[in-house]
């Protein structure tokens, strides 16, 4: 008996409403759309808050085509994709599934009586690849095959105009306002006392919260000023350590004074 199971659900992505395109953001989406156009995979490779996934999906809207989330890891392999045979019958994993699929455009199928032993893929499909190095370092490595089957396009925090806009777009805040948060988030990435550097995300929340109480990010506001110390402490440190976090909590304070 083979038991094949449907992978995902089928997503046809669109680009949103408040999807931020700055000459810094189009030059990354052009790049990826040239590689695709290529007949070349792409891969987005960044730490977390970098826009990985929404740009992957970006790019896909772009191009028009529907699109499976597929979340792998080390137990991922062909049966995931396509199946397997169970009962009293052996099993066969083929672990190069991916590889066919990119270079040779056929994918492997188990062994089944009267069936093929491969599917032609669509001569339009694409495969847009995400990581986080951080998260892996030392872990798991990317096999050499599969490196050389596809383009990545290491992602780095974005600039401070697109970070300004961002946060303007997904907060609803006024520029000014706006500015002062990347401002201080900036200052704060760049000080060298944090675990995990902030991201536009901390920006974000820190933006949606002043929002929810119609607050300001004007001089002397206290509340403020508490949302910049939750939000952007509990981002930049993971271990707890009190001692890092105190140093994380004083840089902000002096950004705070510093910007508003």
């Amino acid at each position: 008996m083979v038991i094949q199971e449907s992978i995902d659900t089928l997503l046809e992505p669109r680009s949103l409403a408040n999807f931020v395109e700055t000459p810094f953001v189009e030059s990354i989406v052009d790049r990826a759309l040239t590689y695709i156009a290529a007949g070349f995979p792409i891969h987005f490779r960044g730490a977390s808050g970098t826009g990985k996934t929404t740009l992957a999906l970006h790019v896909a809207s772009k191009i028009g085509r529907p699109v499976v989330m597929v979340h792998g890891d080390e137990e991922f392999s062909t049966s995931d994709l396509v199946g397997g045979e169970y009962g009293y019958r052996m099993r066969k994993v083929i672990d190069n599934a991916i590889l066919s699929v990119l270079q040779e455009k056929m994918l492997d199928l188990p062994a089944a009586k009267g069936r093929e032993g491969y599917l032609k893929v669509h001569p339009d499909f694409t495969a847009i690849f995400t990581s986080n190095p951080e998260e892996y370092a030392g872990v798991y490595r990317s096999q050499d095959a599969l490196r050389d089957r596809m383009v990545t396009l290491d992602l780095d925090h974005f600039d401070e105009e697109t970070e300004i806009a961002i946060t303007e777009a997904k907060s609803g805040l006024e520029r000014s306002d706006a500015e002062k948060i990347v401002h201080i988030v900036r200052g704060l990435r760049e000080s060298g006392v944090c675990e995990f550097a902030p991201t536009v995300r901390g920006c974000i929340m820190v933006g949606r919260a002043l929002m929810v109480q119609n607050g300001s990010a004007g001089t002397g506001s206290e509340a403020f000023r508490q949302l910049c110390l939750d939000i952007l402490s509990s981002e930049s440190t993971r271990v707890g350590s009190s001692a890092q976090t105190s140093r994380v909590k004083e840089v902000v304070n002096r950004l705070v004074d510093q910007y508003c």
